[in-house]
């Protein structure tokens, strides 16, 4: 599971004097995106949202926390390629805001506590999604 979910960006120097070979991968734009969607985290809150009775608000605040802990560390986990490899704290900042903001955009917590908007909803998940991959390019390959 280490590394996984490491985005790799792709190293543009012209001279390149470290151990780097060409043919090292690195992530294009809906790789990126891919990983930066925490889909596993969002299928177990849509799994645990339909099992929490409706309208029960402190439960559902609870889980959403629980579902966000579970994030950092899994991910904290799958972005690491070796023991000694840095973690990709970023990677894992954007992946724990697009996790919240697709809970914003189903609504289910906010709408309990009166907060949510449909149109900014929209918007934020459809230009987070879109901009996110195209501004966050990840680790050097050699990394």
């Amino acid at each position: 599971m280490k590394g996984i979910l490491r985005i790799r960006k792709k190293n543009t120097e012209s001279l390149n004097f470290s151990n780097q070979k060409e043919n090292q991968p690195f992530d294009g734009y809906f790789s990126r995106l891919i990983k930066l969607i925490p889909a596993e985290i969002v299928s177990i809150y849509i799994l645990g949202q339909n099992l929490i009775p409706e309208r029960d608000k402190e439960v559902l605040l609870g889980f959403t926390v629980i579902c966000s802990i579970l994030l950092v560390v899994i991910r904290y986990q799958a972005t690491k390629e070796e023991e000694e490899s840095k973690t990709q704290w970023m990677a894992i900042i954007i992946s724990l805001i697009s996790f919240l903001i697709f809970v914003y955009s189903i609504g289910s917590l906010f709408e309990l506590y009166d907060l949510k908007e449909r149109w900014i909803a929209t918007l934020m998940m459809a230009f987070w999604v879109f901009i996110i991959p195209i501004i966050y390019k990840g680790d050097k390959s050699s990394d």
